[in-house]
């Protein structure tokens, strides 16, 4: 392998482990993204938001502290409404890392009621909290207010596609006819929260059992 070549020769106990060490992270990766992509046979594929989440986190390879919160956390959905929920996560998770202060955690809180007149869907609402530096903190609330009040044109995505809350945006208002991006400023905290809200598909169990929960990534 690439690492046998790199430690190759005779080394110390020291370099052994190092080896030894590299080895099995990379093992570790590798089995962590083959179930990623492991799709069951319905072809379905179910995650929670908090699984999204992670998998988003490591994908950005940040080791920026993330607290959980809300009842819904750990609701499992499947269907189109994951690649939805990824999508919309993995923009406001960027989002917050980026612009965040260092040393401060982000707070991801997920609620859920169930839709109206359709059992199979929950209301998900989930929301991004970060705490921005003083001498960033108004340029960053006012970029956020001017993504969100922003007025886009079919043909911009097809032409320059959508990228940070412009995707959210555009991804939200083909789900809920309207898009459901909003933030809300703390000034005192210097906090600011972004949310979106999507209807999605509650992952049912099989009669022979409950689906298969691999996580496919998107």
């Amino acid at each position: 392998s690439s690492i046998d070549k790199h430690f190759s020769g005779s080394f110390g106990s020291a370099e052994e482990q190092i080896k030894i060490g590299l080895h099995e992270a990379v093992s570790s990766v590798f089995m962590k993204v083959s179930d990623w992509f492991r799709v069951p046979q319905t072809g379905f594929i179910s995650a929670s938001v908090k699984e999204l989440c992670e998998i988003i986190l490591y994908d950005l390879n940040r080791s920026r502290p993330v607290e959980y919160e809300g009842e819904a956390l750990e609701n499992k959905y499947t269907g189109i409404s994951v690649h939805r929920l990824y999508d919309c996560l993995a923009v406001l998770l960027q989002n917050a890392l980026t612009h965040g202060e260092e040393g401060k955690p982000v707070v991801v809180n997920v609620t859920a009621r169930k839709s109206e007149g359709n059992e199979i869907f929950d209301v998900v609402l989930v929301e991004v909290t970060s705490t921005v530096a003083p001498a960033l903190y108004e340029n960053s609330k006012q970029r956020i207010e001017r993504a969100i009040s922003a007025i886009e044109h079919g043909t911009d995505m097809v032409t320059e596609g959508y990228t940070g809350i412009k995707k959210v945006k555009f991804i939200t208002q083909k789900s809920e006819g309207q898009h459901t991006v909003a933030y809300t400023a703390n000034i005192e905290a210097k906090s600011l929260m972004l949310s979106f809200s999507l209807h999605s598909e509650i992952m049912l169990e099989d009669p022979v059992g409950v689906r298969d929960e691999q996580i496919i990534a998107c």
